[in-house]
């Protein structure tokens, strides 16, 4: 480990992760590095909801605005390899590296060594090919053929098979494209032959976390609001015209700037421009209705993350409260100060794990233990242990299974998988149950369907 000190700060969108980190490397001297995978790219500033020259205050940022628009094949292991000079060289210059971003893989490559890959994360693809020329159907697949089916990830790679849920299209396609595209390794092969892991860095840790969910979701809708007045429309139809962001060029949305939350929602919105403006503001409505929803389950990701990361892998994180943001000085800022001090003065003790021993982390290990389990009760297939205790204990589970509107979400589910262009309903995980967005916006959904056929 170096026995350097790098400050990571982490949390979901809206708590105020940027501002913090600008106002501790004011207090410290230092540089941040962005380690959100969507403000890479030039452009779509809104969208990824990058800071402002304004809001850096002078600060140096790094890996923002570094890639094309239209790059599609950057990685984790490109980031590290960059991120990690980065972070050295501020260190030389006697500076303090703080990282902050959203994007858990990315983080987790910069806390831990030897780290490229977990069962959760992408790995570089050693392509041979990836600088030639080929057609585009070639290169891309589809996740609907034989190629990039359930079955085919069983027979190259049963224990990541076992590992992923099977309408986890993604990582199914990214897990089959390693085994064809490294000798036959497969991914749980490399996963395997990380061994132990250890901190990169002495690392301090600061969770920011709001603690009213009420309250947090109405910043996440306020972003988004803040994000349509800024422009947001503006600024994802240039991408969409300007820089060949489509459904086919970035496979369904899962390549590239793509991924960003906004730009898949919104593209119907695009395709119906021509439309007349009736049309238009129902796409428009519902679209922006799918950005939040999209925003709250990112959040709600984010913070299963990051308590994952402090139950498994031992160490010690800050929790600070940003609920209120009126005493914002006194409760996080002047906290944080103080836990940075502490690190800063004593650097024998303040190592980033739980206690002053050494620890490793063995990340093949979740993968030996994984289990899947079904429920003949809702004829469901759950994933792992966690989701499967969340599930017994779900108000689904204990009244019975699958009721008609279970049985109705199921199939909407379904359909949502093998239409991911359909933006008429959106999905209330909360309650388990279908919301239809048509009807919050007093639609007729046949008619509606019909004037965008």
């Amino acid at each position: 480990m170096n026995e350097n000190l790098v400050l990571f700060i982490l949390g979901t969108t809206g708590v105020g992760k940027s501002k913090l980190a600008i106002e501790l490397a004011k207090e410290f001297n230092g540089e941040i590095i962005s380690s959100d995978s969507m403000q890479l790219y030039k452009g779509g500033d809104i969208v990824t909801n990058k800071v402002t020259k304004e809001e850096m205050n002078g600060i140096e940022h790094h890996m923002m605005s570094i890639l094309e628009t239209n790059t599609m094949d950057y990685n984790i292991s490109n980031f590290t390899s960059t991120a990690l000079p980065i972070i050295n060289e501020i260190i030389n210059k006697g500076k303090l590296p703080i990282i902050v971003g959203g994007t858990h893989y990315y983080t987790l490559s910069l806390i831990w060594n030897n780290s490229i890959i977990s069962e959760n994360e992408q790995p570089p693809i050693n392509n041979s090919n990836n600088n030639n020329e080929k057609d585009d159907k070639e290169e891309k697949g589809d996740i609907l053929n034989v190629e990039y089916s359930y079955e085919k990830l069983k027979e190259l790679d049963p224990v990541m098979a076992e590992k992923l849920h099977r309408n986890d299209h993604r990582k199914i396609k990214r897990a089959i494209d390693i085994c064809l595209n490294n000798g036959g390794l497969k991914n749980s092969d490399i996963i395997r032959s990380q061994n132990n892991r250890n901190l990169r860095f002495r690392s301090c840790l600061l969770w920011l976390e709001c603690l009213d969910d009420n309250i947090l979701l109405q910043r996440l809708n306020s972003r988004v609001d803040d994000m349509y007045s800024r422009g947001l429309m503006k600024e994802v139809f240039d991408l969409f015209q300007n820089h060949n962001i489509n459904k086919e060029s970035t496979e369904d949305f899962t390549k590239g700037i793509s991924q960003a939350i906004g730009i898949k929602e919104l593209y119907p919105c695009y395709e119906s421009r021509n439309l007349s403006k009736k049309d238009q503001e129902k796409t428009e409505s519902l679209g922006l209705e799918m950005v939040r929803v999209r925003t709250k389950r990112y959040a709600v990701n984010q913070v299963k993350w990051i308590k994952k990361l402090t139950q498994d892998q031992l160490l010690e994180i800050h929790r600070l409260d940003t609920t209120d943001l009126t005493k914002w000085n006194d409760i996080v800022l002047r906290k944080s100060i103080e836990i940075v001090k502490e690190y800063i003065d004593n650097p024998k003790e303040k190592t980033g794990y739980l206690d002053n021993s050494k620890k490793t982390v063995n990340p093949a290990q979740s993968l030996d233990n994984w289990k899947k389990h079904y429920c003949d009760k809702c004829q469901r297939e759950i994933n792992g242990d966690h989701q499967w205790n969340e599930h017994i204990k779900s108000k689904f589970h204990l009244k019975g299974g699958l009721s008609k509107k279970g049985e109705k979400k199921r199939k909407y589910q379904e359909l949502l998988q093998q239409k991911s262009d359909n933006n008429n309903n959106i999905i209330n995980e909360d309650d388990g149950e279908i919301e239809h967005v048509d009807k919050k916006l007093n639609l007729d959904s046949d008619n509606n369907n019909s004037s965008n056929s």
